[in-house]
């Protein structure tokens, strides 16, 4: 053992860890901003501001109740992002979820407008994406048990403080639904969220792994270059994440969720709609005849919500191997 980082030798992984594409995302952004540099041009103009930050999807915003304090929010139909503001020490708070960091469409800007603002960041989640599942839930609790996630920073024998953990779903007998280690706490400042990612969507098989590392601004400023140089900050949290590296790749995480998803909801629409189809189909009704009797404008929320150039480049490619994946099986 490897007592200055806690990390296991490579022989009892099977290989080299290093030899592996990376994939490290920003994948939650809280901000506070001082109402008088946020608001100086009114609600609407700080929502016309953050649009311009998204894809085309985020458009439309829709009122809420208040939230954390604040007397007023809003939330967008697309993404979740919410805005809120009104009281609580005269501040303005911007929370932008998973499905609203997908939709970033550059970092950079994201940056230059918090900055702008004035405004600082009160907790990032940074993600690495294994989808080969070679870093998986048993290599977690080997480099915990190892003293990796030590709260000073050193090993199992160096005296420093073991940082508390958790667990979530079936670890007794894995049934496909997915299990979760929690390492750390989030009100202490940072917590590690090691999942099956690829079986929480729904893929019972699927070996995609996600370490998460959470950071909050508890009795700690977190740097605005955290959501420009991901990768970095991720691999700087804990000793036993020295394997993280690589850049930003938003494309592929975003298409191996779309595919899962997709399967899914396949098998729900073969489970729930297969026979009226087939006696359709034996009724003589032809199958472009079929799809458009049932279908309807629209896109399953599941999926997101693409710009038209994002259907045309992407739908056909997804629907071909999703469909494929799930009749071989």
């Amino acid at each position: 053992m490897d007592e200055r980082e806690g990390v296991p030798p490579l022989s009892n992984r099977g290989g080299n860890l290093d030899e592996v594409s990376t994939n490290v995302l920003v994948d939650w952004v809280s901000v506070s901003m001082p109402a008088r540099a946020a608001l100086a041009d009114g609600i609407g103009g700080l929502l016309k501001e953050l649009r311009g930050l998204f894809d085309g999807t985020v458009i439309e915003f829709r009122q809420r109740s208040g939230l954390h304090g604040y007397k007023f929010s809003v939330v967008s139909d697309n993404g979740g992002i919410v805005v809120a503001w009104g009281g609580n020490a005269d501040t303005v708070f911007l929370q932008i979820p998973g499905q609203g960091c997908a939709r970033v469409r550059c970092f950079r800007s994201l940056h230059d407008f918090i900055l702008h603002n004035c405004g600082h960041l009160t907790r990032v989640d940074l993600a690495f994406d294994d989808f080969g599942g070679r870093h998986d839930l048993g290599l977690a609790v080997e480099l915990y048990r190892a003293g990796g996630f030590c709260a000073a920073g050193g090993g199992a024998r160096s005296g420093a403080s073991r940082v508390s953990c958790s667990q979530a779903g079936n670890w007794i007998d894995p049934d496909g639904s997915g299990r979760t280690l929690y390492i750390g706490k989030l009100a202490n400042g940072k917590m590690l969220c090691v999942y099956e990612k690829g079986r929480q969507l729904g893929d019972s098989s699927s070996p995609w792994v996600r370490w998460e590392v959470r950071i909050a601004n508890r009795d700690r400023a977190i740097p605005l270059e955290a959501l420009l140089e991901p990768a970095e900050f991720a691999r700087g949290a804990y000793p036993a994440l020295a394997f993280i590296g690589g850049q930003e790749q938003r494309i592929a995480t975003r298409r191996h969720a779309e595919r899962i998803s997709l399967a899914k909801l396949t098998r729900h629409a073969r489970d729930a709609y297969g026979p009226l189809f087939d006696v359709l189909a034996k009724s003589g009704v032809e199958s472009v005849e079929l799809v458009d009797r049932v279908r309807r404008v629209g896109y399953p929320r599941r999926l997101g919500a693409p710009t038209d150039a994002d259907l045309v480049s992407r739908c056909n490619a997804l629907l071909a191997a999703a469909l494929a994946e799930e009749f071989e099986q």
